[in-house]
């Protein structure tokens, strides 16, 4: 049982990867949009869409975030169950050890949660605050 949860262990590592190169791409994104509001000095209605997008961009790659670590966790709770039937090996004991109680929320990753913070004023600030 154990080598199945390794495998999809495996599989679902492919589609976090290419979700956290879509939350890279979104925020990137999202600056750009600003810069270039910036950079032409756009009046108020383009800045309040700009601003609702980027926050609405924030929350949507948030939750992927959430959801990638969500199903680390439930990788990790499916090894766990495994477990009960046949003894793991020491590095599937250390993965569940790790993760099969830890917490999905943007809280339990400090470090993630300053990276979103920082990359929504990145993208909302400008638009609002004037360098001069």
């Amino acid at each position: 049982m154990e080598n199945e949860v390794w495998a999809l262990w495996s599989s679902m590592r492919t589609g976090i990867a290419i979700s956290s190169i879509f939350v890279i791409v979104a925020i990137w994104v999202g600056a750009r949009f600003t810069s270039v509001m910036v950079d032409k000095n756009v009046s108020t209605l383009p800045r309040i869409i700009q601003t609702v997008f980027g926050l609405t961009l924030m929350v949507w790659v948030t939750n992927i975030v959430i959801l990638n670590r969500a199903v680390v966790i439930g990788a990790a709770k499916a090894m766990e169950t495994a477990g009960e039937s046949a003894q793991l090996s020491d590095g599937a004991q250390n993965y569940v050890d790790t993760w099969a109680s830890a917490d999905p929320s943007l809280m339990a990753n400090p470090i993630g949660a300053l990276f979103l913070l920082s990359a929504l004023l990145i993208i909302i600030l400008p638009l609002w605050v004037k360098a001069d």
